[in-house]
């Protein structure tokens, strides 16, 4: 995947698009378990059930289709007031089948991706903007009270001191 400038704005590109898809559902085989009719599904899949009958029987159907135990899984353990729980890992046949939401929503991330980098790299672009033009707006301020303290300065560089006797005069003489 192309590594873009915080600034730069990015454009949706197809062949981006379909690498992050591509990333995504090889990302999908392994990921963590997800729960059974997960709109991100995965190679595993979390079932709840209310009763170790329930798990038997709903093992054994998955078992008939050709998915496997996920023994690795912590969800065979059982704590108070949880539901029984087991994790299997798909089969291929069922897994493409999950290949079509898996795509749709890699899409939707990647395209959301791409929004939130140009929502920030118009936000570095705003703020360079506002930096360069208040330097600008200072740097002009200063430099227009630095002419109006000189030319007060040239004003009374002629203009004659008198100094009366009850002046304090420290190097007179």
């Amino acid at each position: 995947m192309t590594t873009y400038a915080p600034d730069q704005f990015r454009k949706v590109l197809k062949i981006e698009q379909a690498a992050y898809i591509q990333f995504a559902i090889e990302r999908a085989k392994t990921a963590l378990p997800q729960h059974e009719g997960s709109r991100n599904p995965t190679g595993r899949t979390t079932f709840y059930v209310t009763s170790p009958f329930e798990a038997m029987q709903r093992w054994a159907e998955l078992s008939a289709q050709g998915w496997e135990l996920d023994s690795n899984s912590t969800c065979l353990l059982v704590a108070p007031q949880t539901p029984l729980a087991f994790t299997a890992i798909a089969p291929a046949s069922v897994f493409e089948t999950y290949l079509p939401l898996i795509a749709e929503r890699a899409e939707q991330d990647y395209l959301k991706e791409v929004e939130v980098h140009n929502k920030q790299a118009q936000k570095l672009r705003d703020r360079a903007e506002f930096i360069e033009s208040e330097v600008k707006r200072r740097k002009d301020e200063r430099l227009a009270q630095l002419k109006a303290d000189l030319a007060k300065e040239f004003d009374n560089r002629g203009r004659v001191q008198f100094i009366t006797e009850s002046d304090t005069q420290l190097h007179a003489h």
